[in-house]
């Protein structure tokens, strides 16, 4: 079958517009998430929580007497190289950020000793996920650029997820992007 030069035009310009129009509707995703600082352990929510213990940031459920005889001598649990500064968690999630990485906890050991029990983890970058752009979006799912997220771990992009996170108002019978 031959295709003509004009019908390859007018076919890759149908193309390029919808990726042109695909790329807007990333634009205008809306963070749904509420993005809080912790800078202390005032700031901090200890169940299931991130929490900022001596100026580091651990994610889990413990006490001071865990923290003390278990994680502080063993030198483990907190997310090395943070940048407390910029810190922020997005609430009602285990998702964090700050000016340089995107953190979720995976992982999570359970410890329980005689004296003392809790969990925690050691493993919390999300590769992919650039701060600056990272988007939560609801029920766990977030976008960073062309990158989605379900639970911390990167998924195929799923359109239906953006339902009621964009902003659209009809202009002239078309559906565009709220300036």
């Amino acid at each position: 079958m031959k295709i003509g030069h004009h019908k390859i035009r007018v076919i890759s310009f149908i193309l390029f517009m919808i990726s042109l129009q695909f790329s807007c509707i990333h634009y205008g995703i809306n963070d749904k998430g509420i993005w809080r600082e912790v800078k202390t352990i005032e700031d901090s929510l200890i169940d299931m929580e991130y929490s900022v213990i001596d100026g580091r940031v651990y994610f889990g459920s413990f006490d001071y007497n865990f923290y003390d005889k278990y994680l502080k001598p063993q030198n483990k649990g907190f997310i090395d190289n943070i940048d407390i500064l910029s810190f922020e968690i997005c609430e009602g999630t285990f998702y964090a950020r700050d000016k340089n990485h995107v953190y979720y906890p995976t992982l999570i050991t359970c410890v329980d000793g005689y004296e003392f029990g809790g969990c925690f983890t050691e493993c919390y970058t999300i590769q992919n996920a650039d701060p600056q752009k990272f988007k939560y979006i609801r029920d766990g799912y977030a976008v960073s650029g062309n990158h989605m997220f379900y639970d911390g771990e990167e998924i195929k992009w799923r359109d239906d997820v953006l339902i009621d996170t964009i902003d659209l108002t009809l202009r002239n019978n078309e559906y565009v992007e709220t300036e």
